[in-house]
């Protein structure tokens, strides 16, 4: 253990000054070589090693992390979390990221995808929304298909009236035609 690890830097102020840094840094440095030379400081890394792994490997922390879960606060802090800045950026680099990409492309030619993609269009809601932009489509076709036809009427009747006209004047009658 060395004085830089438990004290950085103590400041110079008003209320200590130098004359009391040297020993506390002197008073530091002796105990962790005591602590290290007399194994004192491994016996207890081994004992917070141990009590880690206890709490990792037991019941313990699904408790901790359920009664963490279903505290009021976590969802205050859940709201900050999801309305920074970071998490903005964050969300970006993912998709922007190959992992994104990778995630697509597995996704593509995954079987379930077309399970889903199945199951989505066997649903109540996109059959009815089908039929009824079938419906509308086939409205719009035979819409196009009547005022074409009607073009294509309008277009013949006047071509048979000019022929007929023709006719009549290469024969040098008056041609007979319907209103």
């Amino acid at each position: 253990m060395l004085v830089a690890d438990v004290m950085p830097e103590i400041p110079n102020s008003d209320g200590g000054g130098p004359w009391i840094e040297r020993p506390l840094r002197m008073a530091v440095n002796v105990s962790g070589r005591v602590l290290d030379r007399t194994g004192i400081s491994r016996a207890a890394e081994d004992i917070l090693v141990s009590a880690i792994s206890r709490i990792l490997s037991g019941p313990e922390l699904e408790r901790i992390v359920t009664a963490v879960l279903d505290s009021p606060g976590i969802g205050r802090v859940t709201d900050q979390v999801l309305e920074s800045d970071g998490a903005e950026r964050l969300v970006a680099r993912v998709i922007e990221s190959r992992m994104m990409d990778e995630a697509v492309a597995r996704l593509l030619v995954s079987d379930d995808l077309w399970l889903l993609v199945d199951e989505i269009a066997r649903s109540p809601s996109v059959t009815e929304a089908i039929g009824h932009q079938s419906l509308g489509f086939a409205e719009q076709v035979a819409g196009v298909v009547r005022d074409r036809s009607r073009n294509a009427d309008t277009r013949l009747e006047q071509l048979a009236r000019r022929l007929v006209r023709r006719q009549a004047a290469r024969n040098g009658n008056q041609p007979e035609l319907e209103p």
